[in-house]
C-alpha cells in the first residue's frame, strides 16, 4: 500500500489541526491564532523584555507577552485557563495563550504537544498513560481539577436515555455506551464502575463520540447510554425530551478524590525550557485558586466558552480545584488499571512522566 501525504494549511499545520482550531480568546481580547510560527517568528533579543529573558529562547513573542499555544477541551473543568486569561493571571506570568478547542482531549493533544503544535494541552493520565506505554516524550505538568471524596462530588456520570429502557447498572449488559474517547481515562472509569457494581464491561458495546454529539446520539437510539462531564451532563438532563436517567457516578471508582484533568507538555519543553513551564505553572494555580474561591463567577463565566444556558450553568456540579502537585500513588493506580483492562498491554511505571512543580531548573 502507498503512503499517505498529509495535507497541510499555507502554515505548513496539518489540516486536522487547522480544522480543530476554535481561539476561543478572542472574545477576551487575546491574540489570534494567526501567525505560523516558523523561525522568523521566534523571539530575537530586541523582542525580549528582560523579565522574561529566562523563558523566550525559540519562542514567539507578541505584545510584551510569550505566546503560548494550549489544548483545550471547552469543558466546566477547563475555567482555569479561559477564566485564568480574562482575570490577568497569564499576563502577570508573562504568557499570552492561543486557545485551540479539541472536543477529543489527549487524542489530539499529545500528538500535538509532541510536534510542536502545542506548548501546553489539557487532558487527563489516560492519554499520558498510552503515551509512558510507547515510550513518547510527554510529561504532566500540573493537575488542573480533581473529582472530589464522594460520589455526590462527582461531575462525571454514567447515564442512560429515556429510549434504551435502561433503568439500572445491571441493564447496561448488551447496551452501547458512548465515551467522548476510547482507551482513555473515560473508559478506564468506567470500566472501573461496572466492575464495582458486578456488571461485566466485556459485555457492553463502547463507542467514541464527542460530547457535543451524545445527546442527538441518544434521541435517535444510536447509543443507550454514555459518561457525560460537566457542563454536558447538565445540559442534557435539561433537555426532557432525552428523558436521562442517571446510574452511577464513576471517578470515585476509580479513586477518591480523582485528579481527573491535568495539563501535559513535551519533554522537550520541560526539560529545555523550565522556567516557561514553571510560568504556566503559577499562572494555572492563580486561577485555580481564584475558581475555587469564586464560585459564582466561575458558573456566570462557563457560557462564555461553553455553548451552555446560564441557567444550567448555575446548577452544574463544579470541580474542586485544590490539589496543586500529582499524587504519584493515584497516577500509578490508573496505569495499572489501564493495565488490567487492556487499554495498555502491560504496566508501566508512571515516575518519568510526573513532572515537578516547579521543574527542575526553573529559578
Amino acid at each position: 500500500m502507498g503512503g499517505v501525504t498529509e495535507r497541510t494549511d499555507g502554515c505548513g499545520r496539518p489540516r486536522w489541526l487547522t480544522r480543530a482550531l476554535l481561539i476561543s480568546v478572542l472574545a477576551l481580547g487575546v491574540v489570534a491564532f494567526t501567525a505560523c510560527g516558523d523561525d522568523d517568528d521566534d523571539a530575537t533579543n530586541a523582542d525580549v523584555p528582560a523579565a522574561l529573558a529566562d523563558s523566550a529562547d525559540g519562542m514567539q513573542i507578541v505584545d510584551g507577552l510569550i505566546r503560548i499555544d494550549v489544548g483545550v477541551i471547552p469543558m466546566a473543568p477547563a475555567c482555569t485557563i479561559f477564566l485564568g486569561v480574562e482575570k490577568g493571571f497569564f499576563k502577570e506570568e508573562g504568557l499570552a495563550p492561543i486557545i485551540q478547542s479539541q472536543f477529543s482531549g489527549g487524542t489530539v493533544g499529545i500528538p500535538a504537544v509532541m510536534a510542536g503544535q502545542q506548548h501546553f494541552t489539557f487532558g487527563s493520565w489516560g492519554p499520558v498513560t498510552q503515551a509512558a506505554a510507547e515510550g513518547l516524550p510527554v510529561i504532566g505538568v500540573m493537575p488542573n481539577d480533581s473529582a472530589g471524596p464522594r460520589p455526590d462530588d462527582n461531575y462525571s456520570v454514567l447515564v442512560a436515555s429515556g429510549r434504551s429502557g435502561v433503568k439500572s447498572m445491571k441493564e447496561l449488559a448488551g447496551k452501547t455506551v458512548a465515551l467522548n474517547t476510547l482507551k482513555q481515562l473515560s473508559e478506564i472509569q468506567t470500566r472501573a464502575t461496572m466492575e464495582a457494581q458486578d456488571v461485566d464491561p466485556s459485555s457492553v458495546k463502547f463507542v467514541a463520540l464527542p460530547y457535543p454529539e451524545m445527546g442527538a446520539a441518544m434521541r435517535q437510539g444510536r447509543i443507550d447510554a454514555a459518561l457525560l462531564a460537566e457542563p454536558f451532563l447538565s445540559q442534557a438532563e435539561a433537555d426532557r425530551t432525552l428523558g436521562i436517567v442517571r446510574l452511577s457516578a464513576t471517578q470515585h471508582y476509580l479513586s477518591p478524590n480523582l485528579n481527573e484533568t491535568m495539563w501535559t507538555t513535551s519533554r522537550k519543553l520541560y526539560e529545555e525550557n523550565p522556567n516557561l513551564v514553571a510560568r504556566f505553572q503559577r499562572a494555572i494555580a492563580k486561577s485555580a485558586d481564584y475558581c475555587q474561591s469564586n464560585e459564582q463567577e466561575v458558573r456566570d463565566f462557563i457560557p462564555r466558552f461553553t455553548d451552555v444556558d446560564p441557567e444550567i450553568a448555575g446548577k452544574l456540579q463544579l470541580s474542586t480545584w485544590e490539589i496543586r502537585e500529582f499524587d504519584p500513588k493515584q497516577v500509578q493506580h490508573i496505569a495499572d488499571m489501564a493495565a488490567k483492562y487492556g487499554i495498555i498491554d502491560e504496566k508501566v511505571d508512571m515516575t518519568d512522566y510526573i513532572g515537578q512543580v516547579p521543574p527542575p531548573g526553573a529559578s
